[in-house]
Order: structure tokens, then sequence, then C-alpha cells
């Protein structure tokens, strides 16, 4: 152990006009963090995996996680720091750069990790490519020698055994509305427009069962009982794994007095006769969601990006998930693109009609981007179709980082626009969507009588029965969904909050 020397582990906070930032609406209608601060979204998994491995060095007394997306980051904090480690995704990349422009000012050493980072990222004295977990405990034995490299690159992926393991006693987890755990990593499939199979690859690579069972255990017994989301990119990707798990999980949470409130990522072919029983075990369970990479009904894009695999004869895209919603008796979140090669004007009304036919209360609608290191970035720079100025961004943005093949670069835009308005705008098509989706949801899940639920349920019966500007339709959704489904007033509740923050999100992207 190096004596008395301090690590800072910081994850920059996403950017407001993003989807995956809830801090306006935990800011609403949860409970304060121990900062006074609104609550986080999820846990930085990465930092909490690398901070078991930190301690052998440091001590444990010497580590903090800082998540800026519950508490800022002074100088103060930098200065109590002898190295600074930072993590993050692509959308996270103004707060990472400019954390680690503060740290290096302030004659700190900073590393930085994760999918972001790549070798030519400013303000890093270390930087670590790919997978950190066979490579962090030799580095940090040449780095107190003086003899660390500043590029570290790990060339084999790890085993599921070598799988570096989060320690969620490093964080208060009731900061946050959610809890993440990963089972697996990697996708067999090949989107050119995914990073995923370039980072982790197309061999699948699944936790043995006993270890997420241990983690789940952790969150048990330090007072977890909220949602948990299997953040793994494709969770069916080796199907019968993940069934083998949602067995063992289904017999844990009956032991328990169901905990927990699972949902997880997965693609179309959930919907296919041979993942049946693992779609039937998804409910019973205890998993309420399953987040699909949808993309578009237009079946010429599917093709050119390799995402073929969405297509069947004989079952629709809306069949196949019309399926997965009443066989699997989850909700749907689905993720949509528009931008790619075969997309002409059209799409947008395409776009549109899907998801209304299909009634998704909270589609995730990108601009198409072209992700570091993927086949759709290398394709369209030898194309010379590539704004190197812009980055783009999966969470929600306006900006075109590439010259669209049929469609103007405005005409994208606006017809990306015109998607967000539709359908989040006016409320009333929204609640519809939500009242939709409650009759597939299986669990009934009452609001918690503690001092959180009865604070988010009359925050927002406040905020969107009496101060919004659309509350006769929120009383008609509300009236009429509790008479329909009185058991499942938590999720009616839930959706409709989620609908403020996209229709907050899409007003800030139009303007």
């Amino acid at each position: 152990m190096e004596k008395n020397r301090k690590a800072l582990l910081v994850y920059p906070e996403f950017p407001e006009e993003s989807f995956w930032n809830f801090r306006y609406l935990n800011s609403k209608f949860m409970l304060k963090s121990e900062f006074g601060t609104p609550k986080g979204n999820m846990p930085p998994l990465g930092l909490l995996s690398i901070a078991p491995v930190l301690e052998k060095w440091y001590g444990r007394e010497n580590i903090r996680i800082i998540d800026m997306n519950i508490l800022d980051v002074t100088d103060e904090d930098l200065l109590w720091a002898d190295e600074v480690y930072l993590s993050a995704m692509l959308t996270q990349r103004v707060g990472f750069n400019e954390v680690a422009a503060r740290a290096k000012k302030l004659g700190k050493t900073t590393l930085g990790g994760g999918p972001f980072v790549a070798e030519d990222t400013p303000n890093l004295d270390y930087i670590f490519i790919n997978e950190a977990d066979l490579i962090l405990e030799n580095f940090l034995k040449d780095f107190f020698k003086g003899k660390a490299k500043k590029i570290n690159r790990s060339d084999r992926k790890p085993t599921p055994e070598e799988f570096l393991r989060p320690d969620y006693s490093y964080i208060n987890i009731h900061n946050y509305t959610t809890m993440a755990v990963q089972f697996s990593r990697g996708c067999p499939h090949d989107c050119d427009f995914c990073d995923i199979t370039q980072r982790f690859g197309r061999q699948m690579r699944t936790k043995d069962i006993t270890f997420v069972l241990q983690e789940l255990n952790q969150l048990y017994d330090l007072g977890w009982r909220q949602l948990v989301f299997f953040i793994d990119d494709n969770f069916i990707g080796k199907p019968g794994e993940a069934l083998a798990l949602i067995k063992v999980i289904s017999e844990w949470q009956k032991d328990k007095g169901y905990p927990f409130e699972f949902f997880t990522q997965a693609s179309v072919l959930l919907a296919e006769p041979a993942y049946e029983e693992l779609l039937l075990s998804l409910a019973p369970a205890g998993f309420s969601m399953v987040f699909l990479g949808i993309e578009t009904p237009n079946e010429k894009s599917l093709i050119e990006t390799n995402k073929a695999f969405n297509i069947r004869k004989g079952m629709s895209l809306v069949d196949r998930v019309r399926r997965i919603q009443q066989v699997g008796q989850v909700m749907i979140l689905g993720g949509f693109i528009v931008g790619f090669d075969s997309d002409t004007a059209d799409i947008f009304d395409q776009q549109i009609a899907f998801i209304e036919q299909i009634q998704l209360p909270t589609p995730m609608v990108t601009l198409l981007n072209p992700l570091p290191d993927t086949r759709l970035q290398e394709r369209l720079g030898k194309e010379k179709r590539l704004h190197p100025s812009v980055v783009g961004d999966v969470a929600g943005a306006t900006e075109v980082a590439f010259i669209p093949k049929n469609l103007t670069e405005q005409e994208l835009i606006d017809g990306y626009k015109k998607i967000l308005a539709k359908l989040f705008f006016p409320m009333d098509k929204y609640y519809s969507r939500c009242s939709d989706s409650l009759q597939y949801i299986a669990n009934a899940k009452r609001i918690p009588f503690n001092l959180e639920g009865i604070y988010s349920l009359f925050s927002l019966l406040f905020e969107q029965g009496f101060k919004s500007n659309y509350k006769k339709e929120f009383w008609k959704y509300v009236i009429k969904g509790y008479i329909k489904y009185p058991k499942k007033i938590e999720y009616m509740l839930r959706w409709s909050a989620y609908g403020l923050h996209y229709n907050r999100l899409a007003k800030k992207l139009i303007s």
C-alpha cells in the first residue's frame, strides 16, 4: 500500500439535453440526496468496479468517488487527491474534458478510461483502452515504481471469472433511483452503427450466476428495494445462460419477498419461438421493462446496417413487439434512429406512424451518430462524409455529424424535430400510449408506503395535476387508468413523470 496517497474517482455529469439525464425529474419528484441535490439515475458501475482494486494500493479511507450527476467536483476535492481517475461515455465528454483540464491545472496526475477515452484524449497522463480488468493491477504495480506507460491497452478480453466486480458500499445507494448490475458483455450481432462489438466482441461472456447473486445480495443487505437495471447491451445474447439466471433470480425474489424490480436491454429476437420460455420467465422474476433496439420500420435501412434480424417473414416488426408485450407482460422501451442512407423524406412520418401503432410511451429517437471505432464511421470516413468538427451524441442532440445521402442536413434536423413534436406534444397522445402499455404489464406494484413514496406521489399530483398546462389530460389519464388498473397506479404515475422529462427535453431540442 502506498502510504497516504489519495485517489479521487470522478464520473462526469450527463448533459442536460440528454435522454439519460433525469436530474430535473428527480428534483421534482424524489427526496433530495444526502448532499441536498437531486438524486442520480444510476451509479458509475465502472468506478465501483475499479475501486476495490485501488483499495489495495491506497487504502479504503484514501479513495473517494464523486458522481457529478449528484455532486459537483470542487477545487478542494481535486487538491485533496494525488491521482484523479475519470471514466465516461461519449455523451459525458464535455464534463470529462473540463474536470481533466482542471485537475491538470492544479498539478494532479490524471488517468482516464471508459468508452469515451481514446489515445489522443487531452489532459490525461495515463490512458486505458478497452477493458481494464486484466491490466489495472499490473499498471498500478508499474505506476508506483515510476515505470508505467501512458497508453495501456488490453489486447485480450477478460473471461467472466476475471471481470472486476463492483462494491456498492463505496457509495450511498440511496442517492440514486436505480441500481446497475452486469451479467454479460458483448453482443452476437454486428450492427454497423454500434460500437459494442468493437469494444466487447461478438463472443458473449456471461458471469457465473453466483457472482450475480452476490451483487444482488449486497444491494439487498445495504437496504435497496427499488429498480435494478441489468445494463447488458443484449441480455439475451446467450439465451440459455439468460434463462438459467432468470430462473435463479425468480427463486431469489420469492425468498426475499420480491424486493427488486428489474429491467434490461434485448433485441426483438425475444419474440422468436426459440425464446418463448425466456420470455415467459421475465415477469415471474420481477422484470417489468425491456429496452429493444427497434431502430426503424424501414427494412432497407435495417438491411443496410446489418440488422436484418429485425425482419422476419410471417411476423412483422409490429407483431414482434406486440408479442413481447403480450407474452412477456412487460413494458417496452424502444430505441429508434433516423438518418440512415436508405432513409428518404418519408422516414419521419414512417417512424411516427410506427411508434403510434405500437403505442410505446417513451421511444428514444436519435439522429444517426457515427460512433468512434464503428464500421459506420469507417465507411463514412472513406466516403469523405464525416464532419470532424462535430461530435455526435447518442443521447439527444440536433447536430448532424455526417453528410446524409438522400436528405439534406437541414431536412434531417427538421424531420427529427417533427418526430419529437408529434410524439411528446400534446400530452394526451403521450398518455394514450401509456394507457395502452398498462394492459400488458403483469407485476402489480403499489406505491411504497414510506416517506419517499408519499413525497413522490404528492409532488407528482401537484406538479402535473395542478401546475401544468395539461392538467385536464393528466386527470383524465389518472382517473381512467385507476378505474381500469387499480393495482398498477405506481406504473401509471411513473410513466406520467417520464412524460414530463421527455416533454421538457423535446422542447429544448426543438427550440
